[in-house]
Formats: C-alpha cells, sequence, structure tokens
C-alpha cells in the first residue's frame, strides 16, 4: 500500500509505473524492477514526495494529464481536459492517443491542479516525476560511453533536455535557462537528486562519484547552447582530458531531471569537438 499523504497535501489518482511505460520508454520500469511489488511502493512515495513539493509552490511543474472517458475521440477527451485545467499549459500534440486513453504533458503550479481529486474518475494526473525524464537504458549507456574517466577520447558528448510546453519560445532565452540551470547546480549537494531519478541505482553511482556534489571541473568542461526554437537546451561535456566518469554524468543528469523546466533528459553519441 501506499504510504499516506503528507498533512495538507492532497495526492491525486495518477498514472501506475505500467501505464507510464506504455506512453513513454524511460529507464522508469528498470529502477523500480529490483523493489518489492515491482517498485509500486516506490513509485507511490516518490509521487507523493513530488506533488508534496510541488502543492508548496507557485511555479510551474510537468505533468501528464491523462482522459480515460470512453467512446470519445482524441480530439474532444483533449479539449475537456483543457476546459478543466485553464490555468495549465498544454503541449501541441498528445503524447498517447489511443481508444483506451489520451495523454497530453502539461505545466502548471501547485494552485491549478489543487482540486483535481475531485474531478472525474476518467481523468488522472501524474506528476512527471525525475525518474520518469531518463531514457531507457541510460545507466548502461553511460558506463559504456564513459567508463571511470580515466581515458580521454578526443570526443564531447551532448546531453539534451527538452523542455516543458511555453518554458521558452525563444533560442536566446533557453541559452539563460540553461546557463542558470548549470549555476543551481553547482555546489548543490545531489544526493536528493539521484534517489528521485535513480532509485535502485543511486548507491553505485554515489559509489563511483565519492560524494553528492559534482566538483567545479566538471562545470568547467560544459558549455550551453539551444535546439530550434528554444524548445530544448544542450549541454555539451569535453571529455577530451580524464574526468568525465559514467557516475559524474549520471549524477549531473539527476540534477536535470529535478528541475521543473525539464521534461526528459538523453545523451547522445559520440562528437567531434572543435576547438
Amino acid at each position: 500500500m501506499a504510504a499516506s499523504s503528507p498533512p495538507g497535501v492532497q495526492v491525486p489518482i495518477g498514472l501506475t509505473p505500467m501505464e507510464f511505460d506504455a506512453i513513454k520508454f524511460s529507464s522508469c520500469t528498470t529502477e523500480l524492477a529490483s523493489h518489492p511489488h515491482d517498485g509500486l511502493d516506490v513509485w507511490n512515495e516518490l509521487t507523493q514526495f513530488v506533488f508534496a513539493k510541488i502543492s508548496g509552490t507557485s511555479i510551474p511543474h510537468p505533468f501528464i494529464l491523462c482522459n480515460r472517458t470512453p467512446g470519445m475521440s482524441g480530439n474532444k477527451r483533449t479539449k475537456a481536459m483543457k476546459s478543466a485545467f485553464e490555468g495549465a499549459v498544454f503541449s501541441e500534440f498528445p503524447m498517447y492517443n489511443h481508444g483506451d486513453m489520451t495523454c497530453i504533458l502539461i505545466r502548471a503550479s501547485g494552485d491549478t491542479i489543487r482540486g483535481v481529486t475531485a474531478t472525474s474518475g476518467d481523468v488522472k494526473i501524474q506528476p512527471l516525476m525525475p525518474v520518469m525524464k531518463t531514457g531507457k537504458g541510460i545507466v548502461e549507456a553511460c558506463k559504456k560511453r564513459f567508463g571511470d574517466g580515466s581515458g580521454g577520447g578526443g570526443a564531447s558528448a551532448r546531453i539534451n533536455a527538452m523542455l516543458g510546453p511555453g518554458v521558452a519560445t525563444e533560442a536566446g532565452s533557453a541559452d539563460v535557462l540553461g546557463g542558470a540551470i548549470l549555476d543551481k547546480l553547482k555546489g548543490s549537494t545531489l544526493g536528493v537528486a539521484l534517489r528521485e531519478t535513480f532509485p535502485s541505482s543511486q548507491r553505485e553511482i554515489l559509489e563511483g562519484l565519492g560524494e553528492e556534489k559534482l566538483d567545479e571541473s566538471f562545470f568547467q568542461r560544459v558549455s550551453v547552447s539551444s535546439g530550434y526554437k528554444g524548445e530544448s537546451i544542450s549541454f555539451d561535456i569535453q571529455t577530451n582530458t580524464p574526468g568525465v566518469s559514467w557516475s559524474k554524468v549520471l549524477t549531473f543528469l539527476a540534477g536535470l531531471a529535478t528541475q521543473p523546466e525539464i521534461t526528459s533528459v538523453e545523451v547522445q553519441g559520440e562528437m567531434n569537438f572543435q576547438g
């Protein structure tokens, strides 16, 4: 059974891990699989933790909003959700649209969603937690790509972070946001971020890292750019000298995944680094 809600916090009826797995491929089910009951207790605990944190702030956060109303088209389901959540910013297209359910990504404050438990049982809302933002197989991919950080390959690694709907409409503002996120992560203790993002792998990552912070030299290797129309931020990490290990990269990913503006993070393959 899920843990009880924190005092004064209403936890809406959200998605199950299996429902989310049908909507988006991520490392979520892998990270939960080693826990009892396929990680359902961990999922519920993390959902309540994130929702409690969101309820105490006016800063918009990402959610997945789903409508299960039978006999209704995806377009009508979406219109009904937009009508019910007028204060939210909706993504342009659904992330899942089939006969059983229509799901769309939104950004909303705690005030906007506070009364959601009183809505129809056909509507579900799930906070987009950090564990839901990383790509499938990312831990093993980073181990293979970066190793212990002892060898330089004359290459650069790129981390792409997708932004939520309405976060940035111009490339310049995405650049500014990327720089602000880097400044926020510098010197930050990231143990909680690792627990939220990698509930199974966190211990191994911390053992490889040695502490809960990234050293200043790591951030000196990182440069920021923005994607087309500012819908994403790219963090390029110089790996042509030793020092960038898989544990450091995953810790950086966890820090990014906890940012409310970001909806997904992934690591691209090797690139030649110019300059």
